[in-house]
């Protein structure tokens, strides 16, 4: 999980760390992951990290410090994709900032990887896609891993995307979360909204 950015369109305030009920959007945005049998949960975090913890205290995670987030998404993929164990069959790359992700929708991305291999295609990467927008988590095959950790800069991995073409599956979900992403204060208003916090 990718929550690295410095969130310059929310002005002074990290939206990693925005209040979320009782807890803080992070642990929102990583509750569905808690209910799979992930091998390993890694997220990737800038200088609030130590803020962060205290709120994350029930999550099993490792935490990598990504010391520049200003180098951009790029710089934290490889991060993460670094820490993840070589041998995975497949991993998910999410975004701190999107807390109405349902888990059913990571079954169906992990459903579709499956049904996926099974028709021969090789390495390849589910994208769920809701009302003809590609969102997050995007899930991808194991063998991508190397990829990922070679990205720098502000670089994420949508020209990776382009570049493997058909391997790149889009698997329709009934699931606004997978588009809702904060960007800005009216994205966290709505979000609230959504949840029925506010």
């Amino acid at each position: 999980m990718l929550a690295a950015g410095r969130s310059r369109r929310m002005g002074a305030r990290r939206k990693q760390l925005l209040p979320w009920g009782d807890s803080i959007l992070l642990r929102a945005a990583l509750q569905p992951f808690t209910t799979l049998s992930l091998q390993r949960l890694v997220v990737v975090m800038g200088d609030e990290a130590e803020v962060a913890a205290p709120y994350l205290a029930d999550v099993d995670y490792q935490l990598r410090v990504n010391p520049n987030p200003d180098a951009g998404m790029g710089h934290s993929l490889a991060l993460g994709a670094a820490a993840l164990p070589a041998e995975a069959d497949c991993f998910f790359v999410a975004l701190g900032d999107m807390p109405l992700v349902r888990p059913a929708t990571l079954r169906t991305l992990l459903q579709a990887f499956a049904e996926t291999c099974r028709r021969g295609v090789a390495a390849p990467v589910i994208v769920p896609v809701f009302d003809g927008r590609r969102g997050h988590p995007v899930l991808f095959d194991g063998a991508r891993r190397a990829a990922l950790t070679g990205l720098q800069g502000d670089r994420g991995a949508k020209e990776l995307l382009r570049q493997w073409g058909e391997a790149v599956v889009p698997c329709p979900v009934d699931d606004p979360g997978v588009v809702g992403d904060i960007d800005q204060p009216d994205d966290y208003r709505r979000l609230l909204a959504e949840a029925g916090i506010i």
